[in-house]
């Protein structure tokens, strides 16, 4: 019984494991564009241009477009009308369709390991150049960090079953209940 019960907690500990070792391996591996959009008097830019540069260096799929407003005005304005932002505050970070006034280095590495996780990724910027229908990237990238809420809940799940599991065994354990085994012939 006690390996019944110990291969059980076993299993259920490595499902999340497992399940995300899943999830991972379906991943489209298209690159990731990162639209940095500038003005000519940007401040921040190269703050930004470096962190990104240097911090994801390894990783040949994420790809910085700087866009400079004053130059592709259109793009910025119809990008600008579908995300219904007002501000015209600069640099403006977009990946997918979220967008950054200033460099968060938290939120931009989260949103961007999301994206590079998530194979609904829409590239809202890259349709507003090419002229392409946007109408479903804002559904498709409003639920990037899905997968995380999704290991959460496993993880609490697997959590709760082997809680559950070991206050049985101590029951059996302590003989507060019995269970019968019948053979049946």
């Amino acid at each position: 019984m006690k390996k019944l019960l110990f291969i059980f907690g076993f299993l259920i500990c490595i499902f999340p494991i497992t399940t995300k070792a899943a999830v991972a391996t379906s991943v489209d591996k298209r690159d990731l564009n990162i639209h940095l959009f500038t003005n000519n008097d940007c401040q921040n830019c190269e703050k930004i241009k470096k962190y990104v540069e240097e911090k994801h260096k390894e990783n040949t799929r994420i790809i910085l477009n700087e866009i400079n407003v004053e130059k592709e005005k259109d793009i910025y304005t119809n990008t600008k009308k579908i995300l219904n932002f007002k501000d015209n505050k600069y640099p403006v970070i977009i990946i997918g369709s979220n967008y950054f006034y200033k460099l968060d280095t938290k939120k931009l590495d989260k949103v961007i390991e999301s994206y590079l996780e998530n194979d609904n990724y829409c590239d809202l910027v890259y349709r507003v150049k090419s002229n392409l229908n946007t109408d479903d990237c804002l559904e498709l990238n409003k639920d990037i960090y899905k997968s995380d809420n999704n290991l959460i809940i496993i993880i609490i799940i697997t959590v709760i079953i082997i809680i559950t599991g070991l206050i049985i065994f101590k029951l059996i354990k302590d003989k507060k209940i019995k269970i019968n085994f019948k053979k049946n012939n």
